[in-house]
């Protein structure tokens, strides 16, 4: 018996008295591990899977030292007299370990009639150095057969031990159960001089320990009785570490599937039926009348000793503006005067401050544009400055129409999560905002996605544009003060994009967003012609005509406002015929991994795909060569490619549990899905296909942040 551990004086032959052993046992052991010695005739044949002709070795070792400081760290602090390891080597699954027998400094040997305790525990350890892990503790519980052979030579001083692990202890993760057989013979003897072997001997790890859960070394009893007060402490975060690392691959959970919402949007009519006409921003309506009043100032300066036989045919509706303005003022403005107004205004109404900035350049210049020593045209497009200035007043303008759009789309989502019962908590809505100006005009659209959020549960993702990088900056800094303590409203933001460079466009993948907004972006060759001096963008009509033209829209609704420029709303049908008649449509395509037959699931997937470009490919008749010929002809063919990976469904199922299964899954499907994606990448890193895989048994990790739309 060990009464003090696994010191080296700890051998002792106290308990002769069989009724004295069983009490102490009773108070001071647990039973860890059972069986049964027979010591009748017992068949010598043992498994074929010990021969002499065993897989060359594929390591060794002679540093014992540091073999043993490796069992130390994982709670064997064994002393000298248990160290009688010499030598070791073998492979993977396999060990055959040397160990010093001579037993001479013992003085007393007759209470062991079959093998010394320091032997039998040593020809343990060499399994024991071959598992993986660092700090890891397993124990004996089990030995399904041991024999001895009656060869048993206790004046060899040498032995030699083999084993084998049945199961792969070099694989993708540490298993927590191993099982082995072991013979012990003379060195350099044959299997049939064998003394000793144990078949089916189970080792298990010491439940509450785990490879790399803590740096301090324990012995193997440490552990123990830390497994033995599991039930009486708090081991809240060892049960967490275990959760994460071994309970997900076996307890599969639902993970919520979230949706686009563009399906769910209200008609054109229902959004136009809210009412337009009517000018939302209530500081822009306030300063009408004071706008008015310093425009008639400098209306009032322009025509103070004009020659009006000066002015030019094309300005004569304007003279008449600013005669009719000026006769609103009874007394005469004087250029101070007037300065003086524009500064209180700029105080009154600092939101509108572009708006002044303009009146005030326009207004100082209108004299000369009267008699025709200044172009107006160059007045209004002069700098980019002055463009930029435009912009943020066509932004000021505007933005109450498009804040009303919105209002009316959330109205009617509530009101339809209301009738179905929360249906948008599993929805997200994908906006694209390249919207010029200042973001503080987006705040009010941003409160209500938030109030809209807050009330459904629905999800939204917003890629806000602005080639500004001062903008984004800002704006970044502005909304973040309104996001704080909330995950329902994701903003990208993106000071690269622009509207008018193809490769920019390609960037966006094809139908990723449910509204694009897209306005105010007065650049010199979209709206205004260098040459001729003349306006260059199109009237509502053949803004109207080109939409129709450009085809996949559903409804095209336009709305002329007494205050503002035009509305132009297009919908994107849902119709699947006129949709697969769109470029991006056509520059789409899906690879199957699946059977093609009509029973099959990539059948049923290819009748409701939204083009008619798709391929499958068969496990049972694909190799990886003509794999890779699909993809590359596909990836130069077509601009998006999705793959639907759904081989594993087709997975033949074993009889037995053995590593087969696992190497079937590993090599035919989770490899060659791999080696796909590694083409792709290899092919052009900046192609990026959805890859949808389709399996029984199967979760998302929560924690790795995927977007599963």
């Amino acid at each position: 018996m060990r009464s003090s551990g696994m010191a080296s004086t700890d051998v002792v032959d106290s308990f002769v008295d069989p009724e004295t052993l069983n009490q102490y046992s009773l108070r001071e052991f647990t039973l860890h591990a059972h069986g049964r010695i027979d010591m009748e005739n017992t068949s010598q044949k043992f498994m074929t899977i010990f021969t002499d002709n065993a897989a060359p070795d594929t390591w060794s070792t002679h540093d014992l030292a540091s073999v043993y400081t490796h069992l130390a760290a994982r709670g064997y602090q064994y002393g000298p007299a248990f160290r009688r390891v010499q030598s070791l080597r073998g492979t993977t699954s396999t060990v055959v370990a040397e160990l010093d027998s001579d037993l001479s400094s013992i003085s007393d040997l007759s209470s062991y009639q079959l093998f010394h305790p320091t032997l039998l525990d040593s020809s343990f350890h060499p399994l024991l150095a071959l598992l993986p892990g660092f700090d890891s503790t397993f124990i004996p519980i089990s030995i399904q057969k041991f024999v001895s052979t009656g060869k048993v030579n206790t004046n060899v001083l040498k032995l030699e031990m083999r084993g084998k692990y049945l199961d792969n202890v070099c694989g993708l993760a540490q298993a927590r159960t191993y099982t082995t057989d072991l013979v012990i013979l003379p060195t350099d003897a044959s299997l049939d001089q064998t003394m000793f072997m144990f078949e089916g001997l189970t080792i298990r790890q010491i439940q509450g320990t785990q490879s790399g859960e803590s740096a301090q070394v324990k012995s193997v009893f440490d552990k123990l009785n830390a497994a033995a007060d599991v039930p009486n402490a708090d081991h809240t975060e060892q049960l967490d570490a275990i959760m994460k690392d071994y309970c997900m691959r076996r307890r599969w959970v639902d993970t919520l599937i979230v949706t686009n919402l563009a399906d769910l949007f209200p008609s054109g009519e229902k959004i136009f039926n809210a009412g337009f006409d009517v000018l939302s921003n209530q500081e822009l309506v306030k300063s009408i009348e004071p706008f008015n009043q310093l425009a008639a100032c400098y209306a009032q300066i322009a025509l103070k000793d004009l020659d009006l036989s000066l002015v030019d045919q094309n300005y004569h509706s304007l003279l008449s503006s600013c005669q009719s303005l000026a006769s609103t003022q009874s007394e005469q403005a004087s250029f101070h005067s007037t300065q003086l107004r524009l500064m209180t205004l700029f105080d009154r109404f600092p939101q509108l401050k572009p708006i002044l900035t303009a009146l005030n350049t326009y207004g100082s210049h209108l004299k000369q544009v009267l008699n025709g020593q200044q172009n107006a045209l160059e007045l209004f497009l002069g700098d980019d400055q002055t463009e930029q200035n435009l912009q943020q007043i066509q932004t000021i303008i505007s933005m109450g129409r498009i804040e009303m759009i919105f209002q009316a789309i959330k109205q009617y989502l509530q009101q339809h999560d209301q009738n179905n019962n929360g249906s948008l908590s599993n929805r997200r809505l994908r906006i694209f905002w390249l919207v010029g100006g200042d973001c503080c005009s987006f705040l009010p659209i941003l409160e209500l996605l938030l109030n809209l959020s807050s009330q459904t549960g629905l999800r939204v993702d917003i890629h806000y544009a602005d080639t500004d990088s001062r903008q984004i900056t800002r704006a970044e800094q502005t909304f973040e003060t309104h996001l704080d303590g909330q995950n329902s409203i994701c903003i990208t933001y993106d000071q690269t994009f622009d509207l008018f460079n193809n490769e920019d466009r390609d960037k966006i993948p094809i139908e990723s967003f449910d509204i694009m907004l897209t306005a105010n972006k007065l650049q010199g060759y979209q709206w205004w012609s260098p040459s001729g001096r003349g306006r260059a963008f199109n009237d509502i009509d053949q803004w109207t005509t080109a939409l129709k033209e450009a085809s996949g829209f559903e409804s095209i609704k336009t709305f002329l406002s007494s205050y503002e420029s035009t509305l132009i709303m297009a919908q994107k049908t849902k119709s699947s015929e006129l949709l697969q008649r769109l470029d991006e449509r056509k520059t789409q395509a899906w690879l199957l991994f699946a059977k093609d037959n009509q029973k099959s699931l990539a059948h049923s997937i290819a009748s409701l795909l939204p083009c008619s470009n798709f391929e499958y490919i068969d496990m049972y008749d694909s190799d990886m060569e003509k794999i890779r010929s699909v993809v590359q002809k596909m990836m130069a063919q077509y601009g998006q490619l999705y793959i639907v990976f759904a081989w594993p469904l087709e997975q033949t199922a074993l009889e037995e549990n053995s590593d087969l299964a696992f190497k079937q899954h590993e090599e035919s499907m989770c490899g060659t899905l791999a080696q796909v994606l590694q083409l792709i990448q290899a092919i052009s890193p900046q192609f990026c296909p959805f890859v949808f895989v389709i399996t029984r048994d199967a979760q998302l990790n929560i924690e790795s942040g995927c977007n599963i739309i």
